[in-house]
């Protein structure tokens, strides 16, 4: 359980931390996908974080000036599309949700953001979430700026609400030969590959065990 969305492996997590089973687990093993050919043996890691701007909102006649949430979040969006992410190690971002707003006339009073940041190398990850958070801040900063003269500036919240460790077990581990010899031996062709899944956790080699 929790594995997709913003569950943030929270199953493998009890299993492993906090479960009855957390000290006595030798192996782990996580079906998952579709067909059989493709052994996981790296963890892609990952960072999720959720952005909220808060303000006093207002009517977008009478009140224009009042700093926007929406118009904020819309800098922090352009900022982080404009990053150089490497194709080797491959590196993603991806704005999934977005929220704020009651009225075409209203300026909003709250927006939020759901982020994704995702890459196969973790110093690469650092870089893309350490680009992201400044580009979330300056966005913010340029909107209070553009306010008008005495009206409050916007509030700024980052969450991180999701955080996926990187790792890898090697292609000649116990376990990674038994899935590969299992995969043969019903007639499949396997391939080693790199996915974020609920085996994280355990590839991860810095995660308590």
């Amino acid at each position: 359980m929790g594995e997709e969305g913003e569950g943030n492996l929270r199953g493998a997590r009890h299993l492993l931390t906090r479960g009855e089973w957390s000290n006595r687990i030798d192996a782990f093993i996580s079906f998952d996908g579709h067909g059989i050919e493709r052994i996981t043996n790296r963890a892609l890691g990952s960072r999720r974080y959720r952005v909220t701007l808060r303000g006093i909102g207002g009517h977008s006649w009478s009140d224009f000036g009042v700093a926007n949430p929406v118009h904020a979040l819309a800098g922090a969006i352009a900022r982080l599309a404009s990053y150089p992410a490497p194709k080797e190690p491959r590196t993603a971002f991806n704005v999934g949700r977005i929220e704020g707003g009651s009225s075409i006339n209203a300026i909003p009073q709250e927006a939020t953001m759901d982020v994704d940041l995702r890459s196969a190398d973790a110093q690469e990850l650092l870089k893309l979430d350490a680009f992201f958070r400044r580009a979330v801040r300056e966005a913010a900063e340029d909107e209070n700026i553009g306010r008008q003269n005495g009206r409050p500036p916007l509030e700024l919240k980052v969450d991180l609400i999701g955080e996926r460790p990187g790792g890898e077990t090697p292609a000649d581990a116990a376990l990674v030969r038994l899935a590969w010899e299992a995969t043969e031996a019903l007639g499949a062709m396997p391939s080693l590959d790199q996915a974020s899944t609920d085996s994280n956790l355990p590839i991860c080699p810095t995660f308590p065990q």
